[in-house]
Parts: C-alpha cells; structure tokens; sequence
C-alpha cells in the first residue's frame, strides 16, 4: 500500500454525514473508531483500491497492527475484533482481503459518472469541433467569393472603360 494518492484517485470524497451518520461505527469505542478510520484510509490508498493490499497480496491482521502503529497489541485486538463483529468491513472470498463496500461503491459510482462526463465532454466538443470548422470553412468561401468578385469587377471596369483625358473616337 502506497502512503501517497494515487494519481487516478488524488482525493476521496469525504462526507461527514455518512461518518457521522454511520451509527453502527459512531456508538463504538474510540479505539474502534479509530482503527476503523485507518483501515479506510489505508484500504483507499491501496494499490487495490477499496481492499487491504500490499504487494498484491492480502494485509494480514498482523501486518494491519504493524502498519498503523497507534495501539497496544491488547487495544488492536479488541478493536479489530469489534470492527469485525460488526461487520464493517468485508473478506475477499479469493484471498481473505479485508475490502469496504462502500468504498468499492463509491469507486463504482465515481466510475460511471466520469464515463458519463466523458461521453457527454466528447459529444460537446465533437459537435463544437465540427460546426467551428463549417463555419471556419464557410468564412473562407465566403472571403474568397469577394474577392474573387472583386477581381471580376475591376477586370470588367478595366476592359470597358475609356481613357481618361481622350475624348471617344479620337
């Protein structure tokens, strides 16, 4: 797991509703609270986004202590088991990878949009591409049209008129 963004996901979306509105994780104990804060913030920065990875493979309970160095054994163990009595996290069938259902939501959903937008960008543009280059195309004609009857205008002045100063027939 990378301590840094990825580049892809620089930022979660973070509502404090939803934290504060997740009962099931506010009526626990700081320690709890805590570890499980850690846990999503390590699940987001995953090489995996969503699941507890590193390296491609699953974060032990051990690794997890090891990783977030804020507790006692004793503490951990509590915590981790309460956050896993509660079920607020999810195991991989595969591998055993702790995941959060909502963050792979959140991905899911985020994923869609942003298809959406670049559906919607490239109908915008493409659209705007075309009519600006028609109409980039139509001022051309429209430039050379004058000018070329502007040539044909002075050809025509130039062919039927008189000297000037020499009176007609002389």
């Amino acid at each position: 797991m990378s301590s840094e963004p990825s580049p892809k996901r620089p930022y979660q979306k973070w509502f404090w509703s939803d934290w504060f509105g997740a009962t099931d994780v506010q009526c626990q104990d700081p320690d709890v609270r805590c570890l499980w804060f850690e846990m999503i913030g390590l699940m987001w920065t995953s090489e995996e986004p969503g699941y507890l990875v590193r390296n491609g493979k699953p974060l032990t309970k051990e690794k997890l202590f090891r990783t977030i160095h804020k507790f006692t054994q004793e503490r951990f163990d509590v915590a981790f088991q309460t956050i896993e009595d509660e079920s607020l996290f999810s195991v991989r069938k595969t591998d055993g990878a702790i995941y959060s259902r909502k963050i792979l939501r959140d991905l899911e959903t985020h994923e869609k949009w942003s298809e959406m937008g670049r559906r919607g960008a490239k109908a915008t543009w493409v659209g705007k591409a075309t009519g600006e280059a028609k109409a980039e195309a139509k001022a051309t004609a429209l430039a050379q049209a004058k000018e070329d009857a502007i040539a044909k205008a002075i050809a025509f002045i130039e062919a039927h008129e008189e000297p000037v100063g020499v009176p007609n027939g002389a």
